[in-house]
Parts: structure tokens; C-alpha cells; sequence
């Protein structure tokens, strides 16, 4: 057998075996994603599941900076396209991308948000982007004088880095864009240590958001009896599913949206830490979460 052949079977086994590694739920994630796509009717627009952190300005800024980004892409695009300036190569790089756009945003659109995976942009954005500097360039050519020309590219430099690079996807953290938008990712020490200890004490399944699941449970303490909240097909918690359970909340839940399931942002609010105070019982405070034991249903 060829060693070139053979390094490429082995690849394929070793990345199988990984695969189905159950410390690593690779399979298990998008077996679940797939069986949620189905079962779940597909709605135009269906926007509801998604998050009801609700719209605000700060949304719209949001996506400013990847509305720039398409926007000198097109001019880039279409002067590709020209017949001056058309080769074969950018016509096929083109409607490449018009075929990954049109997959990746064609699908969500119509309510079915779990068949794209999340890492097609890295091969849009990357190939877009040769694109987007062609417009770029063709911008500042209509543009008289050196100073003009250097004031130009010095403004767009500066509003490119504020929005593509401080934008919620880019730095989950950032403060920018409000709390209520923002999902946050850092732990306190407490909350880690009551992680510890409910992991070393307690056999059965354990709910929390999906942070917490994939980043402490699974990750750091490589405890598998571990679920997220339960929600329906319409994005809402579903409590039937985790009555007489142990759940985790984090306080940071009260303002910041969580990610749960197939929900990537929902605010949880007061509401639900209100819910769990009359019909759970708290076990355990570390000061920024609290462990609750389910006794009755909701």
C-alpha cells in the first residue's frame, strides 16, 4: 500500500475514533442538533427560539460592522465581475461565495437553524475578503488628493476596528453593547468550588446552562451525568422536564442571556430565579450561584 494512502486511512480512523470519543461529544452534539432540526417545524423567519433578550440599538450596531464588511465586498465583487477586469478565477470565487451565503443564511431564514454549522463563515469571510479589499481600494481611487485619500482610509481603519473587532461575537465581554446582549463567560472561584463539590457528591444528572456544561462539567471536571436546561420547540423553559432535578442557577442569568440547547441567547430574568425559590429547595449559596433540588413540579 502507498504511504501516502496510507497516512489518509489513518488520518480517517484516528478522526473517527475522536469523534466518537465520549469525552469528546462531538457526535452526540450534532446527532442532537440534527434530531432537533427535525422534529421541530420549520417556520419562515422563525426567530422565536432564538432569544428573547430583545431588539435594541445596541443590536444594530452589532452587525454594522459586518454590514461594511459586505458592503465594500460587493463593490469588490461586481468590479471583479466587469469585463475589463473579469477572469475565470474570480467569476468561480464569486459564485462560490454567492452559493456559501446563499446555504448558511437560505436555511435559518427558513426557521431551520441547527443544519448550517457554525464554522462555514471561516471559509466565507476568508475568501469574501480578497473582495472586500478590491472595494476597498476602488473606493479610494474615486477619491481626489492625497490628504482626502489618507483622511478616507484612516476613518475607515478606525470604525473597522470598533466594530469588527469590539463587537459581542468578537469579544464576548465587551461592555459596549449592554449587558442584556452580552452572554458572559468567566466563573468566579465560588462558583467553580460549588462545581467541585456537587460533581464529588452527587451521582445523579445535574441541569445548568450550556456554558457551565461544556466549559466546567465536561471540560474541566470530565463528568458526563450532566444536562442543560430543558427547553420546547418554541425556545421557552420546558418545566415538566426538570421537575425533581438538581439545577444550577448563576446569578449572572438575572441580566446576561444564557445559551441553552438549541437556544443560543435566552434571559432567563428574575422570573426564573423566582420559580426556583417557590418550588425548589436551595441546598447550596456560594454567593453568585446557587444549587437548587427539585421537590415538586411547577
Amino acid at each position: 500500500m502507498r504511504t501516502d494512502i496510507f497516512l489518509c486511512i489513518l488520518s480517517v480512523l484516528i478522526l473517527i475514533y475522536h469523534w466518537t470519543d465520549p469525552r469528546y461529544p462531538f457526535s452526540e452534539t450534532i446527532v442532537n442538533g440534527l434530531g432537533n432540526s427535525l422534529s421541530t417545524e420549520a417556520k419562515f423567519l422563525g426567530r422565536s427560539a432564538i432569544s428573547n433578550s430583545g431588539d435594541s440599538f445596541s443590536s444594530i450596531l452589532d452587525i454594522f460592522g459586518f454590514l461594511i464588511f459586505i458592503f465594500f465586498g460587493v463593490i469588490g465583487s461586481f468590479h471583479s465581475l466587469s469585463k475589463e477586469y473579469q477572469t475565470r478565477t474570480k467569476v468561480s470565487l464569486v459564485l462560490m461565495i454567492v452559493v456559501l451565503f446563499g446555504i448558511f443564511f437560505t436555511f435559518p431564514v427558513m426557521g431551520v437553524r441547527n443544519i448550517v454549522p457554525f464554522r462555514w463563515p471561516a471559509f466565507i469571510y476568508t475568501t469574501f475578503v480578497l473582495f472586500f479589499g478590491i472595494g476597498i481600494i476602488k473606493t479610494t481611487s474615486t477619491i481626489n488628493g492625497r490628504f482626502r485619500k489618507a483622511a478616507f482610509i484612516s476613518i475607515l481603519l478606525i470604525i473597522f476596528s470598533f466594530f469588527m473587532i469590539t463587537n459581542s461575537m468578537a469579544n464576548m465581554d465587551s461592555p459596549i453593547y449592554g449587558k442584556s446582549f452580552n452572554q458572559k463567560l468567566i466563573w468566579t472561584e465560588s462558583e467553580l468550588g460549588m462545581c467541585v463539590k456537587l460533581n464529588n457528591s452527587y451521582d445523579d444528572i445535574i441541569l445548568t446552562d450550556a456554558q457551565t456544561v461544556s466549559n466546567i462539567f465536561q471540560i474541566y471536571l470530565s463528568r458526563d451525568r450532566i444536562g442543560e436546561y430543558a427547553v420546547t420547540p418554541e425556545g421557552t423553559l420546558d418545566w415538566e422536564r426538570t421537575a425533581n432535578r438538581m439545577l444550577i442557577w448563576r446569578k449572572i442569568s438575572l441580566d446576561r442571556p444564557i445559551r441553552v440547547q438549541y437556544v443560543p441567547k435566552l434571559l432567563l430574568g428574575p422570573s426564573f430565579k423566582h420559580a426556583l425559590d417557590n418550588n425548589y429547595h436551595a441546598i447550596y449559596d456560594s454567593g453568585y450561584a446557587r444549587t437548587y433540588l427539585g421537590v415538586k413540579r411547577i
